[in-house]
């Protein structure tokens, strides 16, 4: 009989996750606009807010208006919300304050009742009032007073339904139902289209006609991958994004499953806790709903850290293959170079095998480009570096308060990874810390920052974590 006292670290993490997960929430799930009038801008008791919606899910369960400031009106103004079927049944019934409607966070008006259990597409009748309201003090519920007097506006009246859905269920949700043409993801597919036609994608970068001037600024294997899947019939972007967004989903969760494997022999607590941690961060939900494929590139570069104290050559060849997809930890490269001439014990032979590891799937994908058009090739991949501080959340680096572009500025950011590296070269930290720490002053100093670079940190602070802990374990 299994030992809850002695295995409840085995039992109650997964437990309490598995609870969290099928915990039921109100999740908006339909987007609506009406054309607005004076009339319907305003509640008292003698107006009212009328309109019919069909929720694309099942278990409706509530309205949110986006208001555009606080409606005028005291907090504690009664509101009545009804919800009837095209029958004329009244449904549900809710009378509530304006203090507790509104969402101030969200500048929302938010109103929420027991799930209605019904087929997706069913047509429901609103009516929203307020009944105790005299018509010459008005509710003003979605735009600016001086509304009131005009006969209609051009600006909609925005509202959204609410559906009762797991946890699990609501990001799910959040995963599927996202716009990403316009996102990088969309380029990759558009490029695949290029390759597949036989044309090279980086040429535009010569002359900055690149597509809605997203620069071709990586290494080619997602591509080649994208060609062969337009190629094999997933030619429609929404095909093709179908067919790729499993295999996004899988790299998200192979993370989460190396965290867990890792470090669940040091502490079962700290991974679920560092699994967990990956799995419902901010910007691990945001890369995964707009579909960028870092996930893919980190996977491999975990996985070849974990993987380079036993089985160097494989951990080289994989690091090779997360540049291929996606060369955001190219600035780790002296790293594994360096751990592997201390390993080689001045071997050339050893060296030379694994820098030909790392090296042997981007040259193979990267060379028909090459050969096509080598200065293009070169000037697509750097414009990360000589690229304008426009996207940096509001926070510019050194190089931009100092006004310097290109490679000088690039000099702060290159001396802290030189320290880094000579930290290697000495033996004072570990491969794992340096890949923390190079990703850190990345973060900290290059000149553009975008949400997806987050992801690349979040694993390594927990692999740091397991080394310290294994090091606490050993003396």
């Amino acid at each position: 009989m299994l030992d809850i006292r002695r295995h409840w670290k085995d039992i109650v993490p997964p437990f309490i996750l598995v609870v969290i997960l099928i915990i039921p929430v109100h999740y908006p799930v339909d987007r609506y606009a009406e054309q607005a009038t004076a009339q319907s801008l305003v509640l008292d008791r003698e107006h009212a807010v009328e309109f019919s919606l069909e929720p694309s899910s099942s278990k409706f369960s509530g309205i949110v208006f986006q208001a555009q400031r606080a409606p005028v009106a005291p907090e504690d103004t009664l509101m009545h919300l009804t919800v009837r079927d095209d029958s004329g049944n009244q449904l549900r019934s809710i009378e509530t304050t304006i203090g507790r409607a509104y969402v101030a966070d969200s500048g929302a008006v938010r109103f929420t009742f027991k799930p209605i259990s019904g087929t997706p597409y069913t047509r429901y009748q609103i009516k929203l009032t307020a009944p105790h309201v005299d018509p010459e003090q008005p509710v003003l519920l979605l735009q600016p007073e001086a509304l009131r007097e005009k006969e209609s506006t051009d600006e909609p009246i925005v509202f959204q339904t609410l559906v009762t859905r797991p946890v699990v269920g609501a990001l799910t949700y959040y995963v599927l139902n996202s716009d990403r043409e316009g996102e990088d993801i969309y380029y990759y597919w558009q490029r695949g289209g290029q390759v597949a036609a036989g044309d090279n994608p980086y040429i535009c970068a010569l002359d900055n006609t690149c597509i809605h001037r997203k620069n071709p600024g990586h290494l080619p294997l997602f591509y080649w991958l994208s060609a062969g899947a337009r190629q094999v019939g997933f030619e429609e972007f929404d095909q093709w994004m179908a067919f790729w967004l499993p295999v996004l989903v899988a790299a998200y969760l192979g993370i989460a499953v190396l965290l867990l494997v890792s470090l669940y022999p040091v502490s079962p607590l700290l991974a679920w806790a560092g699994a967990s941690f990956w799995l419902f961060n901010r910007w691990s939900l945001y890369v995964l709903h707009v579909g960028q494929i870092d996930f893919i590139a980190l996977f491999f570069l975990l996985l070849s850290l974990l993987l380079l104290p036993r089985r160097r050559a494989v951990a080289m060849v994989l690091f090779g293959l997360s540049l291929a997809v996606k060369q955001v930890a190219v600035f780790l490269l002296p790293v594994y170079l360096i751990y592997g001439w201390y390993q080689a014990k001045g071997d050339w032979k050893l060296l030379l095998r694994d820098s030909v590891g790392i090296l042997l799937i981007p040259l193979a994908v990267s060379l028909p480009f090459m050969v096509d058009h080598l200065k293009a090739f070169i000037h697509a991949l750097t414009f990360s570096v000589t690229r304008s501080s426009e996207a940096n959340f509001g926070a510019p680096s050194i190089d931009a308060v100092l006004t310097l572009t290109g490679w000088p500025g690039a000099v702060f950011m290159g001396l802290l990874f030189i320290g880094v590296y000579v930290l290697v070269g000495r033996r004072l930290i570990s491969v794992v810390t340096a890949a923390c720490l190079i990703f850190i002053i990345f973060l900290g100093f290059n000149t553009v920052i975008f949400n997806q670079y987050f992801i690349w940190l979040l694993p390594l602070v927990w692999m740091v974590v397991l080394e310290k802990m294994l090091q606490k374990k050993t003396r």
